[in-house]
């Protein structure tokens, strides 16, 4: 059970440094254009 809730928090941690890393993409593209 521990470790399930691990990979969830795991899982969530990743996703938000998903959307953190798209959304400096994104600035980084503004920045060019």
């Amino acid at each position: 059970m521990e470790a399930l809730e691990r990979q969830c928090v795991i899982q969530g941690v990743s996703e938000r440094f998903q959307t953190l890393i798209t959304l400096y993409d994104l600035d980084e593209i503004m920045n060019i254009a």
